[in-house]
Formats: structure tokens, sequence, C-alpha cells
């Protein structure tokens, strides 16, 4: 007969080994049975070896998961440097078409000025028309007028031709006289710049003569 002892003994030899074995499989399968094959320089995965002349390579999975999750990471790093190259560049898009758009509305202001800015002769009956509550004969003849003082004082000075006594008629040769009226103009050279002005015409209204 039998004892307990050499039952156990037997029992355990004889259903151990066939769950070790057991256990240890899917260790196995999951190496044995991923492959990596290299076909003209091209990476492809298998569960099968490769076939004709192809590399084939055993590989780690978990080995391969981590260089895996590696590429996505720095695929993600790449992409989020491409977001910013990309905005960066669209910012710098927007500032020279701001820049543009500023430039070409200064350019149309300029000639919308310059086409409203008044002429010389305009300009000089203006001038004329500070002078006149002070002068003898308030109707005098304008002969000409020049723009002097450069851009940064710019003056324009008018020379008529006037007479000393109004109340002289026009039929009886009265005396004329010619004078230049001096006003100042704005930096653009489109108006008069009347309060600048003032100090001319009120030298005028003493007495000084230009």
């Amino acid at each position: 007969m039998l004892t307990i002892d050499i039952f156990l003994h037997l029992t355990m030899k004889k259903f151990l080994f066939p769950l070790v074995l057991l256990l240890s499989l899917p260790a196995f399968v999951a190496q044995a049975q991923v492959y990596k094959c290299t076909v003209n320089g091209k990476s492809a995965y298998s569960s099968t070896p490769c076939e004709g002349q192809a590399e084939t390579r055993a590989i780690n999975t978990s080995q391969d998961r981590v260089t895996e999750a590696q590429r996505q990471q720095a695929a993600s790093v790449r992409a989020q440097e491409a977001r910013e190259v990309g905005a960066e560049a669209d910012k710098k898009n927007r500032a020279a078409a701001r820049r543009d758009e500023l430039a070409t509305r200064q350019q149309r202001e300029a000639a919308a000025s310059a086409a409203r800015a008044p002429s010389e002769a305009e300009l000089a009956d203006q001038c004329v028309d500070l002078y006149r509550p002070h002068m003898a004969y308030p109707h005098p003849r304008i002969l000409g007028q020049k723009i002097t003082g450069g851009s940064t004082f710019p003056e324009i000075v008018v020379n008529v031709r006037s007479i000393t006594n109004p109340k002289t008629p026009i039929e009886r040769d009265p005396i004329t006289i010619n004078e230049n009226f001096t006003c100042r103009l704005t930096p653009d050279r489109t108006r008069i710049n009347t309060a600048d002005s003032q100090g001319y015409v009120k030298d005028y209204k003493g007495g000084v003569r230009r």
C-alpha cells in the first residue's frame, strides 16, 4: 500500500510541472510571436518570421512599447514647436499688414491734403485779409508773393500796391505805394498761422513797414 507521503509526492510531481509550464507559456509566446521585418529599408511588424530575403528580428514588446511612447512624445513636441513657429509667423505677418495699411492710409491722407492745399495766390489773399482792417486803402492790388523760411518757419511775403489816401479818387491819380505783408504759415504750408502772424500785423498797425 502506498503511504500518504508517497501519494502526495507522486501527485505533486504529476501536476506541478504542467502548472509551471502553463504559467511561463504567455511570456514565451509574447516573446516568440512578435517579429520586426526590414524590407527595402522599411520596418514592419509580424507575428511570424519574415519571408524571403527580409531581415528578421524578434523584439521585446515591452521595450517597443516604451520606444513607441517616446516616438509619440517626440512627435507631440515637434507638433507643438511647429504650432509655435506658425503662430509667431502669423503674428509677424499681421504686424507687417498693419504697417502697410498705416503707410497706405498716410499716403492717401497726404495726397488728399495736397489736393486740398490752397495755392500761393489764395494764401496771399488770406494774408492780406489779416492786414486789411489796418490799411488806409483796404483793397490793394497784389503784385506777387513768395514763400520763404524753409520747412521749419515757413512764411509768405505778399507784395501789394496801395494808395496813401483812400479819399483820393482813382481818376485823379492818387499817390500809390508798394508794401510787403508777411504772414507765418503752418509747417505744411497749407494755412496761414494766424496766431504767429499777429506780431507782424501789430507792427504794421504801429507804423512799421517791411
